[in-house]
């Protein structure tokens, strides 16, 4: 339900854990004209100029329990995201702007990378796997913000195994 969920990531975060949502900003950067950033397909609705913001969400125990990015039009963000250091949806709700989460994608996937950052051992890194999502934010009918979301396995310890085991 959270993948598909139109609730904030942080606010499901903070709520499984019973800790405050933290943001470790891990860059920002204005993007050159024509750059997709490797951004799925839906960066094509984000006018240009445009912006990224990297981040890992995680509680106050410093727990990493996901990666995101998110294009925006430059400004868009300049507008929305003042404070960078703030979760999205904090940021957004501080200004009462409505916005309408429109699920693109879902995927199951692997990276060394994200699993070593996640805090997996080293052992069980090629094997972890990850839920994640992306999707498009939209504001008084134009698109906002695309997002991309990688959930850690950590959040295993409070939701259950990501994979149910099928019974023979």
């Amino acid at each position: 339900m959270m993948m598909f969920g139109d609730a904030s990531p942080t606010k499901l975060l903070g709520l499984l854990t019973g800790s405050p949502t933290a943001v470790e900003v891990l860059g920002t950067r204005h993007l050159a004209s024509g750059d997709r950033d490797h951004a799925p397909d839906a960066i094509d609705l984000i006018r240009e100029p445009r912006f990224r913001r990297e981040v890992f969400l995680g509680n106050t125990a410093g727990e990493r329990l996901g990666y995101a990015a998110s294009w925006w039009a430059s400004t868009d963000h300049d507008r929305h995201l003042a404070d960078r250091s703030r979760p999205i949806g904090a940021s957004l709700a501080s200004k009462r702007t409505e916005v309408f989460r429109e699920v693109i994608a879902v995927y199951r996937g692997s990276s060394t990378d994200l699993a070593a950052a996640f805090g997996v051992p080293e052992e069980q890194r090629a094997t972890a796997s990850f839920l994640a999502r992306h999707y498009l934010f939209w504001h008084r009918g134009e698109p906002l913000a695309l997002i991309l979301e990688v959930f850690s396995p950590r959040l295993e310890a409070w939701m259950g195994p990501a994979t149910a085991p099928v019974d023979s």
